[in-house]
């Protein structure tokens, strides 16, 4: 998936987390359901291709980008143990890629967090820092970001719905950013950025807006490996 800066929109939210004294080869979690739900199992891997359109009723095109994520480690820093995740974005026409890394783990309310490599790599660790990508079956979970100087997404979960990605159907937790523009109190019914997550599975597809505008994209799965 695409790194996304103040054109577009992204999520971040502050989550409560916990710590464990469980050994090195395990996850924190605190209900073996929940870390079914969020596979963070090292070899774990998921491959995406990315679309875009500039308008709300054109096709999507395929940009010839791919992405690909990897569960590659566990690691303990800070009384917190997290998965260490690759994700390398590859541009085949310019045949040529960009690695980052992400840390992420299940807090104690079950809810998928995570960390970003500078956070990680300066020693800031915890709920201070951590952004939550998937708040479990929390409905009461809801953040709240400010886009100056006026306007906000406000992201929590929608309902359960099925979709077709990449010819396969999966039954999606959505969790979902809305967009109020300029104060108002009703969201922008075109500018909505979903997040599919198939418990089980993982992110099946996601698409975003341009906070001006109407250019779009979207991230399908296209295969997926679990350990």
């Amino acid at each position: 998936m695409r790194i996304i800066k103040l054109a577009v929109f992204a999520i971040s939210a502050i989550a409560l987390t916990s710590c464990s004294n469980k050994s090195d080869d395990e996850l924190v979690v605190t209900d073996p359901i929940v870390e079914a739900k969020f596979n963070l199992n090292p070899g774990s891997f998921w491959v995406y291709k990315n679309y875009e359109r500039f308008d709300y009723t054109s096709d999507f095109k395929y940009t010839n980008n791919i992405d690909t994520i990897k569960v590659e480690s566990l690691v303990e820093a800070g009384g917190y143990k997290y998965a260490k995740v690759k994700q390398t974005s590859w541009n085949l026409k310019q045949n040529s890629h960009r690695t980052s890394f992400s840390y992420q783990r299940i807090n104690d309310k079950g809810y998928l967090v995570s960390l970003n490599s500078y956070y990680f790599d300066n020693g800031k660790y915890g709920e201070a820092f951590e952004s939550v990508k998937h708040p479990n079956t929390d409905a009461n979970f809801q953040v709240e970001l400010p886009f100056p100087p006026n306007s906000k997404m406000v992201y929590k979960l929608a309902p359960k719905e099925n979709v077709v990605v990449d010819g396969k159907s999966y039954e999606v937790n959505p969790y979902n950013g809305r967009y109020y523009k300029d104060g108002s109190t009703t969201a922008d019914p075109d500018k909505i950025v979903k997040n599919n997550y198939a418990f089980g599975i993982g992110l099946v597809n996601t698409y975003c807006h341009s906070e001006s505008g109407t250019y779009n994209f979207e991230d399908r799965l296209v295969s997926y490996s679990l350990k």
